[in-house]
């Protein structure tokens, strides 16, 4: 955007930031609703599993509850 004229410096490094900032935060609420598996699992290799589209029998039901929530509420607010 910067190369193209549609911003300034100031505006590049806001951009910039606050692409930092939302990724950071990004992974912190997937730390946060992920967080009981993360700590069953540890450091063991069969940590992908946290993330595929089944359901993984070691996620309650409120962790299922959360994730689809904040996900669905997230989606609501930001498209």
């Amino acid at each position: 955007m910067l190369l193209t004229g549609r911003q300034n410096v100031i505006q590049f490094i806001f951009y910039c930031l606050g692409q930092f900032i939302g990724a950071f935060l990004g992974a912190g609420f997937v730390l946060f609703v992920y967080s009981e598996t993360f700590h069953q699992y540890k450091f063991d290799p069969d940590l992908a599993k946290v993330f595929t589209t089944v359901r993984n029998p070691d996620v309650s039901n409120l962790g299922c509850f959360i994730d689809q929530v904040c996900t669905t509420a997230l989606l609501i607010i930001f498209i």
